[in-house]
């Protein structure tokens, strides 16, 4: 899907290439150099979970919780990560 995405946004199919980019996203199939925790993969879970509760909240969309089980799977991190999103995600819907 990433040499997808990067073929469409050669060709200047910008709309094609964000599409692709969010599926890609969705499905958590990122690399880590994608994710916004410099270092990701070698830090450790209280690292990561200290890392992640000083982003800011536009950053949450990134699907770390599918990063992580697809790829170092230290369920420390993942619950953390999803309750940060679902309450992030409750406070949106009670501000609307």
């Amino acid at each position: 899907m990433q040499r997808s995405e990067q073929i469409a946004s050669r060709r200047g199919d910008s709309d094609l290439a964000a599409r692709i980019n969010r599926t890609r996203r969705d499905a958590g199939a990122v690399d880590a150099a994608e994710l916004p925790i410099r270092g990701y993969d070698a830090k450790g879970v209280p690292e990561v979970v200290a890392a992640a509760k000083r982003l800011r909240d536009p950053q949450l969309s990134t699907p770390r919780p599918r990063y992580e089980e697809a790829n170092k799977h230290r369920e420390g991190v993942v619950e953390p990560a999803r309750a940060r999103i679902e309450a992030f995600a409750a406070s949106l819907a009670a501000a609307s």
